[in-house]
């Protein structure tokens, strides 16, 4: 999809705005607040262990 960002919550499922809040909040937040995010950019949050 142009315009999305696929990102990777160790540890959470499909209901990771819930159980993960705390991990994808902000980078829910911060794809809402840009502007004009870049087309197939990556990132991945890793929960430490």
């Amino acid at each position: 999809m142009p315009q999305s960002e696929f990102v990777v919550v160790d540890g959470c499922g499909h209901l990771a705005p819930g159980q993960c809040a705390a991990q994808v909040g902000p980078v829910f937040k911060g794809f809402l607040d840009d502007p004009s995010p870049i087309a197939g950019q990556r990132a991945e949050i890793l929960k430490k262990p």
